[in-house]
């Protein structure tokens, strides 16, 4: 299987396409994006694992289009920083929303860049977007208004473009809203702050599919060597100004800024390779070093890729907990996903947005990880029908210092109470033992 728990969600969802969901959070209405979960649906099993490659192949080729389209002359150079950054080998090497939107927004784009009648098709494009991923959809738009307000003359099209997409989006969402209810996420599921919000943008900090620093470095000098000419190209400073501000909040926002990045890097490598140096051997160790800089991000990045969730561990206590009896399952949210994967009801996974008594939920699962009393522990269990609780390493190195803490504390001397079935390879699996 692919990396990633969102690949897991997918590949369930599509299998049982369908508008309420009997897994997730303990059951709920599918107040998902539809986009991915319809067309995985359609995909035969066996070509499912290959789709991100697919859509990687295909968004490559898009991206190459625009590149001659735009007459980029350093067209070879960006793709090769493209394909060896971060937020490319993460969106098209495991199964993910965002692969689906970013896919289609290259293909809107180039159509929307045609001089033929094909530019109408550009419409179906956009209004697809949003269908797949909102954040990715919503940013796909603003950039699309920055090229048509500044690029074209003639602007009908582009002003029908946004307006059947915002329709369509607003249709849908208003839809999802209608039937789920609507219940603002009230905790931070994450670290906070600036310094966060850097490590975040960062792939050299630890972000999850951010920027390379070298690659950023050389964007740089991009930008500088292009800034006399700011005012002939204010679609693309005003789209990298707003995808660089939103990436520090909406994170998805740099899968679309790493396009940019790309082309930056390229010119800011062809001027300095141009650029009048006294030493030429000193110019080409500087250059030698930074293309070695692109090369350490994209290797150190594939090393942390490769050790994401689900390890050995979690994809063997998956086929145990598919052997169990059915029960509801209690676990760090994170592991909801997986949970569901096994044909499990989760108490709550990931899908945090528009999900039923999501703070509810929240705080109760707080409070039963760090609770040392049992009859409270009990209330909790029995509130959402609790029959199995998942521990894995992850969660005890988060929740708690030592295995006398909190729930742990319950689940070792609670014998009466809790039963161990599952211990192996940093995760267990405890049995609640009911009168």
């Amino acid at each position: 299987m692919l990396p990633g728990s969102e690949a897991y969600f997918l590949v369930r969802s599509a299998a049982e396409f369908s508008f309420e969901d009997e897994l997730s959070f303990g059951g709920r209405f599918a107040a998902y994006p539809i986009g991915a979960r319809a067309v995985l649906s359609i995909v035969p099993d066996f070509i499912i694992p290959l789709v991100p490659f697919i859509l990687g192949a295909i968004s490559f080729l898009l991206f190459m289009l625009l590149l001659k389209d735009f007459g980029i002359r350093q067209k070879k150079l960006a793709l090769a920083v493209l394909i060896a950054s971060p937020s490319f080998i993460w969106l098209f090497n495991t199964l993910n929303s965002a692969s689906f939107a970013v896919c289609f927004g290259l293909l809107g784009f180039w159509l929307f860049s045609r001089k033929s009648f094909a530019r109408v098709l550009s419409i179906p494009a956009f209004i697809a977007i949003p269908l797949f991923d909102f954040t990715i959809g919503l940013l796909s738009l603003a950039v699309l208004f920055f090229y048509g307000f500044f690029m074209l003359k003639r602007k009908k099209l582009l002003f029908v473009t946004l307006a059947f997409s915002i329709i369509a989006s607003a249709a849908y969402y208003g839809w999802l809203v209608w039937n789920a209810g609507f219940e603002r996420v009230m905790f931070e599921t994450g670290a906070t702050g600036f310094n966060a919000a850097l490590s975040s943008f960062i792939s050299d900090l630890g972000a999850g599919y951010g920027i390379g620093i070298f690659a950023l470095i050389l964007a740089v000098f991009g930008i500088i060597s292009c800034w006399d000419e700011k005012y002939k190209n204010l679609f693309v400073f005003f789209s990298v100004s707003l995808l660089f501000a939103a990436g520090f909040f909406l994170p998805k926002a740099i899968l679309l800024l790493n396009f940019f990045i790309a082309v930056f890097a390229a010119l800011g490598f062809n001027d300095i390779y141009n650029s009048r140096w006294d030493n030429k051997i000193f110019r080409n160790f500087v250059l030698l070093i930074l293309a070695c800089g692109l090369l350490f991000s994209c290797i150190s990045y594939c090393q942390r890729f490769a050790a994401e969730e689900p390890n050995p561990g979690t994809i063997k206590a998956m086929e145990f907990l598919e052997s169990l009896p059915e029960g509801t399952v209690f676990s760090d949210y994170g592991n909801g996903h997986f949970i569901s994967f096994a044909g499990k009801k989760s108490v709550m996974d990931g899908n945090l947005w528009l999900a039923p008594d999501v703070n509810e939920r929240w705080s109760d699962s707080q409070e039963l990880f760090n609770t040392r009393d049992l009859e409270k522990a009990k209330s909790i269990i029995v509130k959402y029908g609790i029959k199995y609780i998942w521990i894995d390493s992850a969660i005890m190195q988060k929740k708690w210092k030592s295995q006398e803490d909190g729930l742990m504390f319950l689940l070792k001397y609670s014998k009466s109470s809790f039963k161990n079935i599952y211990n192996r390879e940093g995760v267990q699996v405890w049995e609640v033992i009911t009168e």
